[in-house]
């Protein structure tokens, strides 16, 4: 189940990477297209062009530099923390896991969750 989770956030992020650059391009250039018919010249879409590439860029740097600066332990796919009430699975190598309070990543092996009730009789 782990691999597939980082499997999806792994594309998550190319997914979001691609948009992040893509649309501005295509906005400044279609723009430049319109700008370029309403006023019958040809090189507003060339300038609207470069400046959506590096707006584009602009947002790579951000969302790559937002993403990697913080502690891949202490935030979730969105980037945002995770919040109290989690904490790192002990049983792990690196303590990266996270889990909720009083549950393990089997759900086999949990007798007791958060309310301290047990699943078995």
């Amino acid at each position: 189940m782990r691999y597939r989770k980082e499997v999806y956030h792994s594309l998550t992020l190319i997914i979001q990477f691609g948009i992040n650059m893509l649309v501005p391009i295509f906005i400044c250039t279609f723009l430049g297209i319109f700008i370029d018919k309403k006023l019958g010249t040809s090189f507003v879409f060339i300038i609207l062009f470069f400046i959506g590439a590096m707006a584009g860029g602009r947002n790579i740097y951000v969302l790559a530099k937002r993403i990697y600066s913080k502690p891949s332990e202490s935030r979730d796919i969105s980037g945002a923390h995770i919040s109290d009430g989690y904490t790192k699975d002990p049983d792990t190598e690196s303590g990266s896991s996270r889990v909720p309070d009083g549950y393990t990543e089997d759900a086999g092996e949990d007798t007791a969750g958060r309310d301290g009730i047990s699943d078995e009789d």
